[in-house]
């Protein structure tokens, strides 16, 4: 699944990391964590519930994530609720 054209002209810098920062605050989180940071991180769209993104930590930078949607399946193996 493709990440929603919308993003494009967004600042990924400001809503991308809100979005993070808001499912780390939720604890929608995958082990482990490391230097305070979590493997893994679940948001679901704030404009279209039905979609739900992982971010996974990477290793450069050590602090940056790399997200992208999910599709029902890999939804479900999380646990999250498809909408």
């Amino acid at each position: 699944m493709l990440c929603p054209v919308r993003w494009n002209a967004l600042d990924p810098g400001a809503e991308a990391t809100a979005l993070l920062k808001l499912a780390i605050t939720r604890g929608q989180i995958g082990f482990p964590i490391e230097e305070g940071l979590p493997q893994y991180v679940w948001a679901r769209d704030p404009e279209d519930a039905s979609i739900v993104y992982e971010a996974r930590r990477l290793s450069n930078p050590a602090n940056g994530y790399k997200a992208y949607p999910l599709i029902e399946p890999q939804i479900a193996l999380i646990g999250m609720s498809i909408r």
